[in-house]
């Protein structure tokens, strides 16, 4: 009795997407990679080549450069076959056209279905949808991809473009799990959430798009190969700023599949798996998140997916989620709500106050578009006589331009230090007079230092001065971390959004 054994990709492999033009070339790049040692082959039959990349494959194994047992072959169902009665028909042709017996694996190219006359037309998707992420269908397409296992098709299966709901929903439906999710990762966009859930899963990463390239790019997109910063890693290294992104993302689990058509690059970028970038070159690529995507496509929007792992409950219940440490050692978790653009992340870590920890891990407060932008810090007296200064230190030691408002404090009938009696738009108004003048621009953000008061202010500074700033709030007791807590749970549960005072700027960090 013979077993099959299932293999997981190899780090790196060679994309096959060429934008639907100049299959032969391709076919090329394939027959270079082949010579240059690549073994992983990621190919789709939406890309239009896979004959030509299939004549590739022949003409290696005729000339005995490779042996099918070496060669690990991806291709993926596209959306238009995704109907289960149309899944083993789209299987079959991929492998005639390739000129296989087999797939090492078949992945679901999108959690999306479009209806059997979708096409391509001179490069522009003309499509109708199904359904995008719905689980019954989910489950449904993936029942019948496992019968492409059984019937000894493909060895193994995977999926694409699923975030921690879609696969974790798809992971209690299956049979046979798929064993890899490949998505968009690179330091602009690492996915620390979606590549630790993976992890936890036994599902394998693959980055597609891994040098920050992969479609139609304008003026406005940001350099990934061009950053200063991954340009100077490179130099320490004595590498190409590729080789640099790729290693990244190897050393973070991941298998790659940058494309090439040069055959220098091709055999370049292979060069990435004798040598490793120190602990700090990682944090400092860590450090580019700008959550940017340079994959959008037309027939799936990744903004309006629901959130992932949050489970609804009815208004006036926790969201229980599961949380995560990241690289840095943060805890990180969020509130959301599905059905509203809410989102608050929640990040825990001892001693986060203190200016050296301020000053060494403050950027990972704050995205990067604030870097260069005035920070204002609101704070009370009684607060900043205990945290004011520290935390400006530390922030300003981080690099940020900083500044400290004030509200005042009195005492009240319990003899307790209060800020409640300047709970007026007297105090809203100085304060805003006092960021204006200081200046202030949409990359900026406000940071709000103590308890409920300082920060129900502070986010009504932050909706009135400049809609689409950042907030942060760094609670300086557990009651103001509730506080804060509750001002959320107030906007998601009201049906128009609102808090205590009448309207809510979604925080995008709680620090604690």
């Amino acid at each position: 009795m013979s077993t099959t054994v299932i293999r997981r990709p190899p780090l790196v492999g060679l994309g096959t997407f060429n934008r639907f033009q100049d299959a032969d070339a391709v076919g090329e790049a394939v027959s270079v990679a082949i010579r240059a040692g690549y073994r992983h082959f990621d190919c789709a039959s939406l890309y239009g080549n896979e004959k030509a990349v299939g004549k590739a494959f022949a003409a290696a194994l005729k000339a005995g450069e490779v042996t099918r047992d070496q060669l690990y072959v991806v291709s993926k169902l596209w959306c238009s076959d995704a109907a289960p009665e149309d899944v083993e028909a789209a299987c079959r042709k991929t492998l005639d056209d390739l000129g296989l017996e087999y797939l090492d694996n078949y992945t679901m190219h999108w959690p999306v279905q479009m209806t059997k006359d979708s096409k391509v037309v001179d490069g522009k998707h003309e499509f109708s949808i199904v359904h995008q992420g719905d689980r019954k269908a989910l489950a449904a397409t993936w029942r019948a991809m496992e019968a492409l296992v059984d019937a000894g098709l493909v060895r193994s299966l995977g999926v694409s473009n699923f975030d921690v709901r879609m696969l974790g929903e798809l992971m209690q439906d299956c049979k046979i799990a798929p064993i890899s999710n490949q998505f968009e990762m690179h330091p602009f966009l690492p996915q620390r959430e979606l590549v630790a859930y993976c992890e936890k899963a036994n599902v394998h990463v693959v980055a597609y798009s891994p040098l920050g390239m992969g479609g139609p790019r304008s003026p406005q997109d940001p350099d990934l190969l061009g950053d200063s910063l991954v340009k100077h890693i490179a130099g320490e290294v004595g590498k190409s700023p590729a080789q640099v992104l790729l290693r990244w993302a190897l050393q973070r689990g991941a298998s790659a599949i940058p494309k090439s058509l040069t055959p220098e690059r091709i055999v370049q970028n292979r060069d990435v798996l004798d040598w490793a970038l120190s602990s700090s070159q990682m944090e400092r690529l860590d450090s580019l998140d700008i959550g940017y995507r340079f994959i959008e496509v037309p027939y799936f929007n990744f903004d309006q997916r629901p959130p992932s792992n949050v489970n609804t409950a009815p208004p006036g219940q926790a969201l229980v989620k599961e949380g995560y440490v990241d690289e840095y050692g943060f805890y990180r978790n969020y509130f959301a709500r599905e059905g509203k653009e809410l989102r608050t992340e929640v990040i825990i870590r001892r001693g986060l106050l203190e200016p050296d920890e301020l000053a060494s891990n403050g950027r990972h407060l704050l995205p990067e578009k604030c870097w260069a932008a005035p920070i204002h810090v609101v704070t009370d007296e009684a607060v900043s006589a205990l945290y004011g200064d520290q935390v400006v230190e530390g922030l300003t030691a981080a690099g940020f331009q900083v500044h400290k408002v004030v509200i005042e404090t009195d005492v009240d009938e319990s003899g307790e230090t209060s800020t409640e009696h300047f709970k007026t738009v007297e105090s809203l108004m100085r304060c805003s007079d006092l960021i204006l003048e200081r200046g202030i621009t949409k990359h900026s953000a406000i940071v709000s230092l103590g308890g409920g008061v300082v920060n129900n202010l502070a986010g009504v500074l932050a909706g009135m001065l400049y809609r689409g700033i950042t907030l942060v709030h760094l609670p300086t007791t557990t009651m103001s971390a509730f506080d804060a807590a509750l001002d959320f749970k107030q906007a998601i549960n009201h049906s128009l959004g609102k808090n205590l005072l009448g309207c809510y700027y979604p925080a995008t960090t709680i620090a604690i």
